[in-house]
């Protein structure tokens, strides 16, 4: 038995090689922030189903479109994926005058993984302490109170929030959620508006107020706050993000990863981690994906059209 399975195992070395290649995982934002923090958690599970290394390689910039850029480029072999986003390939096309890719074309969708609530925070020295203090502050305010965003994601929301208070946030754009925290803390700002899992440091140490959560339902993480729609404030804005190959993987690709991904979501240790950061497991076929950013571009599109928006 020994020798035929030595005769089998060099007759396939390319299938070897395949099985211990790592797969590297393109996040296109910082180290720390919300979506790394969720793919580190997601890869870890997908290791041992892959049974492959699953390694995280960090490509921030321009709202994640440099990462998202390297992975369209890539061969279509499953060896480089990218953890896309509601940002990447939801409404950066509508932000930027110049997109070096085509979020449908150039990529093949693979499944969507977690949904991210949003979290408008305050300081908790220098912001309000309720949602109705928030809502009295950015109405009355002279000149509009600052809101730290730091990303293209919390700049929609806040513009959609200033719509439907009928007031004029001064937006503060911040390139990292740390930066924004520490704005928040020094009283450069007097609120944050940012992803749930990447507020919830600043929430846990006592430095951010949680004010309201932009999910339709209360989250785990934070059940004590309410939600917009509670507040009678019709902001249901969730992020999300997505695994994605580049064009052309083939199909017998996509089912294995996708499958794999499904049963790292199925784990309820992974379920609750995702939870107790903000998020909220997701999973199905690639066509949920697909489905999702489609609803997100007609959805969005013309609101930011409407409100000329543009990458900062």
């Amino acid at each position: 038995m020994s020798r035929l399975l030595l005769a089998l195992l060099l007759l396939m070395p390319g299938a070897l090689r395949a099985q211990e290649a790592a797969i590297r995982l393109v996040v296109p934002f910082a180290a720390g922030q919300g979506s790394d923090l969720a793919a580190r958690r997601v890869a870890e599970k997908l290791r041992p189903i892959l049974g492959q290394p699953v390694v995280v390689d960090n490509r921030p910039g321009a709202g994640g479109n440099i990462g998202a850029a390297l992975v369209a480029r890539a061969a279509p072999d499953g060896s480089v994926l990218c953890w896309g986003s509601y940002g990447t390939h939801g409404i950066n096309e509508f932000l930027y005058a110049n997109m070096p890719y085509d979020p449908q074309r150039d990529f093949t969708a693979v499944a969507l993984v977690v949904k991210h609530g949003m979290l408008l925070a305050g300081s908790a020295e220098h912001g309000p302490r309720s949602l109705a203090e928030a809502v009295a502050m950015l109405r009355t305010r002279a000149g509009g109170a600052a809101v730290g965003l730091p990303s293209s994601t919390a700049r929609l929301g806040a513009h959609m929030l200033g719509t439907l208070l009928r007031a004029e946030p001064v937006a503060v754009p911040f390139t990292s959620s740390g930066q924004a925290l520490t704005a928040l803390v020094r009283g450069d700002v007097q609120l944050v508006f940012d992803t749930l899992v990447t507020s919830m440091g600043g929430v846990n140490n006592g430095q951010a107020v949680p004010l309201a959560v932009t999910f339709r339902q209360r989250s785990e993480a934070l059940p004590n706050v309410p939600t917009f729609v509670e507040a009678g404030i019709e902001l249901d804005l969730v992020a999300w993000n997505g695994l994605f190959g580049p064009a052309g993987l083939p199909a017998a690709q996509v089912a294995r990863l996708n499958a794999a991904v499904n049963q790292a979501l199925a784990d309820p240790e992974l379920r609750l981690a995702l939870a107790r950061d903000g998020g909220q497991a997701a999973g199905g076929a690639p066509a949920v994906l697909v489905e999702q950013m489609r609803s997100d571009r007609e959805r969005w599109g013309p609101v930011i059209r409407t409100l000329q928006l543009s990458a900062q």
